[in-house]
């Protein structure tokens, strides 16, 4: 009896356990530092395996963002398709659970914060960096 009731016990702490790590809530923003040009927007349509976030379009100085919660193994990839002023560049903004993308050095986040600007994309990991918080990663 006494090991039924250890077994149950520790099935239901190891559950608990991965429900609540499932439960973290990661947040991706998307903003234009782009040039000032209202005829040119910055285009862009982001998804994952599972969930696609439709097409989007920003102006300089706006932003949009999404939330989700990883998936239990830990694989969650989302991508998106940019385009601006006759550019185009598609690559992963989110497949780390440490620091959005696997090529990226850092402290845990739940924050990816990318800036779109004329010469790339520049991620931090928080809303609104200060510039010296913001690392390249893509060019056009």
């Amino acid at each position: 009896m006494k090991k039924i009731f250890l077994f149950v016990f520790l099935f239901l702490f190891t559950l608990h356990k991965v429900t609540s790590f499932s439960q973290r809530t990661y947040h991706v923003y998307i903003a234009s530092a782009l040039p000032e040009n209202p005829s040119v927007k910055l285009n862009f349509h982001c998804q994952s395996k599972d969930d696609d976030l439709g097409n989007h379009e920003l102006l300089p100085g706006q932003n949009w963002s999404f939330k989700f919660h990883e998936n239990f193994i830990r694989s969650t990839l989302f991508y998106c398709d940019f385009e601006w002023d006759g550019k185009q560049k598609t690559f992963n903004v989110f497949d780390d659970s440490i620091a959005c993308i696997k090529q990226a050095k850092g402290d845990q986040t739940d924050t990816c914060y990318w800036l779109v600007k004329s010469d790339g994309f520049y991620l931090a990991y928080k809303v609104n960096p200060p510039s010296w918080a913001l690392t390249k990663y893509y060019d056009w």
